[in-house]
């Protein structure tokens, strides 16, 4: 696995210019996660680390995770699985029938998939069971967990980043920002963006975290009412950030978080004068589900 070292020295951390009310007098960056692999993208990179690892020093016969129809992380996972040639066996919420270019991946890469409803998809029991049966390590959805959390640390701990009065980070498990939390990089504020999960233990979670670590350096915006729902005006968010930036975004996870990156910033909420890190969590191939999405 790459180092955050090897990272930087790619010059992936990308000054951005936007000309959106109240953005002109932000010093504003990006940092591209997206770029760290074509496949095993973004944060879902650096949450895989030490599960893998902890697969390699176990005596497990091969790896059961969950996921979306669309899921980044089984994305991640199916081809590191692959490329290590590890069993991959993946609880997917949906029904049987399901086909999008996400499956066909993992079934190229020779996943093993099952859907499941919603009930056994929540019910954490089952996917535990199903595991020790087969004796599996059982990789919570997103990576979640002590593991993926490590990895994040780890990472940012190497990055050599300067201080930052805001830092944007997109929530679907909390594990990056409470990651970015408890790493040594410096900020004021650390906002995390939730894109809709409908999560209610996230506000919990910010808090604990905020004791964790001391003060209330860590705070939860919310970024949309229904994750993955894509809209004419999101579309048209996404095109206009391509424009002036360069920068994709996926419309699940990232475009939440720029676009209340700038209603924040149009709001007066940042201080001008400011400098903000948006972190960019990868998450590029479900937007290949366009396709199938009216809108």
């Amino acid at each position: 696995m790459n180092t955050a070292h090897d990272f930087l020295a790619s010059d992936w951390l990308q000054k951005v210019n936007l000309n959106y009310p109240g953005t002109s007098g932000i010093q504003m960056e990006m940092l591209r996660l997206d770029l760290i692999h074509p496949l095993i993208s973004g944060n879902k990179w650096l949450k895989l680390h030490y599960w893998l690892k902890k697969f390699r020093e176990g005596n497990y016969s091969g790896i059961l995770t969950l996921g979306g129809p669309w899921s980044n992380h089984l994305h991640a996972c199916g081809y590191a699985c692959f490329q290590e040639k590890i069993p991959m066996m993946a609880f997917i919420k949906g029904y049987a029938g399901m086909d999008n270019a996400m499956l066909q991946d993992l079934i190229r890469w020779g996943c093993t998939h099952k859907f499941i409803n919603r009930h056994q998809f929540f019910d954490n029991t089952f996917a535990e069971q199903i595991a020790e049966k087969e004796n599996y390590l059982l990789i919570p959805m997103g990576g979640n967990g002590q593991e993926g959390e490590a990895g994040v640390i780890e990472w940012f701990n190497q990055l050599p980043l300067p201080y930052y009065d805001y830092i944007f980070c997109s929530v679907g498990t909390g594990t990056t920002l409470a990651g970015i939390a408890k790493s040594t990089i410096s900020c004021k504020k650390l906002i995390g963006v939730d894109p809709g999960t409908g999560d209610k233990n996230l506000p919990e979670r910010v808090l604990r975290l905020n004791n964790i670590i001391g003060g209330k350096r860590v705070s939860l915006e919310n970024g949309g009412d229904k994750m993955g729902k894509r809209t004419s005006e999101s579309s048209a968010f996404m095109q206009e950030w391509l424009a002036q930036t360069g920068i994709p975004l996926d419309f699940v996870y990232t475009a939440p978080m720029c676009k209340t990156f700038v209603k924040m910033a149009e709001a007066g909420q940042l201080v001008q004068g400011s400098s903000v890190l948006l972190v960019h969590t990868g998450g590029l191939q479900g937007n290949r589900s366009f396709a199938n999405t009216p809108g």
